[in-house]
């Protein structure tokens, strides 16, 4: 009789522990597949995130709002309205022309331009272009990787038992070398990061009517032009001078030597 519960009570152990796991299975399963899934996002996601953005664009404006403008765009961006944001540089020609060069976050580019523009502005001419870091981004991580584990083998062998001064010393040079080189490399990569997280951004601000390629625009300049036009023939014509010289120096030596020989010859005969 005892040997009968025993063997009822572990029978119905057996099947509700078998029971409790077939239950268990499907939440694990299903979890492990959306972590799968989300993993499989990042990764589509990742060389999209290692694109460094650039934005060039011309804004024209009624006449007397560039300085206006310039100074609103600059203040947004010290103040971070837009979210993080550098100035890289600010130039300003009277008041007729200026230029903003500043590192903003993507959320920031469009509100930025925006501001700069107004709302009697015009956006006359926009290019972004991007350029893929990916390669450069995972050579960097490589390289930094492959310093990390020899920095680790010197420090090893410098720990060594019995080591010679001679060869302490030259641990010590080959690693204060890679520990310069792996400063290089992180330098480079957190300049790669920079670029990839903030989008650079560079607007010129300029007056109605004073387009860039205006003809009346170029007709200063021409003065300039001629006179660095005489500037290049004078130069290039001081350049081949000597050479002159010394061609009619060569021409006046080879008629004398021919007519010197031609006299010997008519004596001859």
């Amino acid at each position: 009789m005892t040997r009968k519960m025993c063997a009822t009570l572990f029978s119905l152990l057996l099947s509700a522990a078998m029971t409790a796991c077939s239950q268990g299975e499907p939440p694990l399963s299903r979890t492990g597949m959306e972590m799968g899934a989300s993993a499989a996002a990042r990764q589509a996601d990742a060389p999209n995130a290692m694109l460094a953005y650039e934005h060039r664009l011309r804004v024209e404006l009624p006449a007397g709002q560039v300085a206006g403008r310039l100074e609103s765009a600059r203040e947004a961006c010290e103040t971070a309205r837009f979210g993080l944001c550098h100035i890289l540089s600010i130039q300003q020609e009277q008041n007729a022309s200026a230029y903003l060069s500043v590192r903003v976050l993507p959320a920031g580019v469009e509100p930025l331009i925006a501001l700069a523009r107004g709302e009697d502005g015009e956006v006359m001419r926009r290019e972004t272009r991007a350029e893929d870091l990916a390669d450069a981004v995972t050579d960097n991580r490589q390289q930094t990787a492959q310093l990390a584990a020899y920095a680790e083998r010197l420090e090893a062998l410098a720990k060594r038992p019995g080591i010679g001064v001679s060869d302490l010393i030259s641990l010590a040079r080959e690693q204060a070398d890679v520990q310069q080189k792996r400063d290089a490399l992180q330098q480079e990569g957190a300049q790669q990061q920079r670029r990839i997280d903030l989008h650079l951004l560079e607007i010129h601000f300029a007056e109605e009517g004073a387009g860039e390629d205006s003809f009346w625009k170029k007709i200063p300049d021409l003065g300039g032009h001629f006179s660095q036009g005489i500037y290049e023939a004078l130069r290039l014509t001081m350049y081949g001078f000597p050479f002159l010289v010394l061609f009619f120096v060569a021409i006046v030596l080879w008629r004398w030597a021919w007519r010197l020989l031609f006299r010997r010859k008519m004596v001859g005969r």
